[in-house]
């Protein structure tokens, strides 16, 4: 049935046997990561909570995903939460002390709980690389990075319009 929405996987809490250390499981692994550490080089860890996405989704193997598959990965999620972001109704208090309510990912996941857990489900379904961790933590970073306007592409701006920029080499490859 077309109208049927994809269930959300839940995963392990140990990573598979099959799957390379290299994978990024559980979301605290990216801190003591050689590839996320050479890249940040010798820039102090200013927080630890906004991990570098276009390096921590990698395949099975362990290898880090293509510049063009992450930015496609990440116009894919601005498309699934517009619909999220378009429900918004900016609540007076999110829990967190001087935190703009409206920029609160813990906001969408509470008082839109149904479209949060479809929009995770479409996401991971469209791409089976962001099931490789627990928790959803992967997919979870992406939408927080969009959603609490940290990403490069924005809710706003036209996903077309960015993706036709990146092919004629005005926009940069990697997010």
């Amino acid at each position: 049935d077309p109208t049927t929405l994809p269930e959300l996987v839940e995963t392990r809490i140990v990573r598979p046997d099959d799957c390379d250390q290299k994978v990024l499981w559980t979301r605290d692994e990216w801190i003591d990561d050689k590839i996320c550490a050479e890249k940040r080089g010798t820039r102090p860890l200013t927080n630890r909570s906004r991990p570098s996405m276009h390096l921590c989704v990698r395949h099975r193997d362990g290898t880090i995903i293509p510049p063009g598959e992450y930015r496609a990965m990440y116009l894919h999620a601005v498309t699934i939460l517009r619909p999220l972001r378009e429900q918004l109704v900016p609540p007076s208090y999110c829990g967190r002390r001087n935190a703009k309510p409206e920029r609160c990912i813990d906001f969408y996941r509470t008082m839109y709980r149904e479209m949060w857990q479809d929009a995770l489900a479409t996401f991971e379904q469209a791409y089976p690389l962001l099931r490789l961790c627990y928790a959803h933590w992967k997919a979870i970073a992406i939408f927080a990075s969009i959603l609490t306007n940290r990403g490069k592409a924005r809710f706003y701006g036209s996903v077309t319009s960015t993706s036709n920029q990146q092919s004629s080499g005005t926009a940069s490859g990697s997010a």
